[in-house]
């Protein structure tokens, strides 16, 4: 049984009308694969590197070539899709179990192997590191980017954005981890957090705070009603508001505003228990509110 740290690097599509949609909307065709394989004490016994040429994004993506380096000279000397996956799986071996850094790669992996028509039921288990690093390390409930986790770890970097060199990263992080523990308690940390999709738009954005479906919440633990607390600005477009329920939970309600081309405004919602480190956070942002509020009043007044 062998863990293998997969990190990919892909290209864009360089229009609208080149963006391919069947027999899937493909967000990126894959360029790169980089792996490390580790043992069951989580040390390193091989690397992988290998460049595909992709079918259909064949001109690199001056954004994607000036994030990772790749030139449209590389890719056109890289295995097709199909050969560069076969020999990646052929050395994963039989039994194995995958582990990325985010939630992006799997996904992606998935929609080049249909592209291709390869099963995508025969992909090994597979794991994100990044919650499990954020469960046991930081405790912010919030997503870090690899480099910024090395930073933390006091891991000296590899070079960013090229496939092994992020495999090998990832590799770094997952010894400071009690990985084990994290496969048990994944499907908790992982759980699900957004709130139901609120179905309509919004054509100011102070009708969002006074709308009563944005401002009834389900508590999680109990399934009792409860409303949302007083929203404060965390960031430009994000809002949260702190709510209690009588049974006793707290809750950290986030509140993401996005803005549609025709001016008016779409909602997500997402929510997380209350620690004491959000309680401060909360008020430390609603005090800056206060003073930002009253700063105005007194430039109208």
């Amino acid at each position: 049984m062998h863990y293998i740290v997969l990190d990919l690097e892909w290209n864009q599509a360089l229009s609208k009308e080149q963006f391919v949609t069947e027999p899937v909307k493909l967000r990126g065709e894959i360029v790169q694969i980089g792996a490390v394989k580790l043992d069951s004490s989580f040390k390193t016994v091989d690397v992988f590197k290998i460049m595909i040429s992709p079918r259909h994004y064949k001109i690199m993506n001056y954004k994607v070539r000036e994030l990772t380096g790749i030139r449209t000279s590389d890719i056109r000397r890289g295995h097709s899709f199909p050969t560069a996956y076969g020999l990646f799986r052929k050395w994963c071996g039989e039994e194995c179990t995958l582990l990325t850094w985010g939630c992006d790669d799997i996904p992606m992996l998935k929609d080049n192997m249909t592209l291709h028509g390869i099963d995508t039921e025969s992909l090994p288990p597979h794991y994100d590191v990044q919650p499990i690093f954020d469960s046991q390390i930081t405790k912010e409930k919030r997503q870090h980017s690899l480099t910024a986790a090395m930073e933390l770890l006091g891991e000296p970097p590899f070079e960013a954005h090229d496939a092994l060199n992020d495999a090998l990263s990832t590799a770094a992080v997952c010894r400071h981890l009690d990985m084990e523990a994290g496969f048990l308690g994944y499907e908790d940390i992982t759980r699900s957090s957004k709130l139901p999709t609120i179905g309509k738009s919004f054509i100011r954005f102070s009708e969002i705070l006074k709308d009563d479906e944005v401002n009834t919440l389900v508590c999680p633990e109990c399934r009792k009603l409860m409303s949302a607390g007083e929203w404060v600005s965390c960031r430009r477009g994000k809002l949260m508001a702190k709510n209690d329920c009588e049974c006793g939970e707290k809750f950290l309600t986030f509140l993401f505003c996005i803005k549609n081309k025709d001016g008016t405004y779409r909602i997500g919602r997402r929510m997380q228990k209350c620690e004491e480190a959000d309680d401060a956070y909360y008020e430390k942002k609603r005090v800056k509110n206060e003073e930002w509020k009253k700063k105005r009043e007194l430039v109208k007044a």
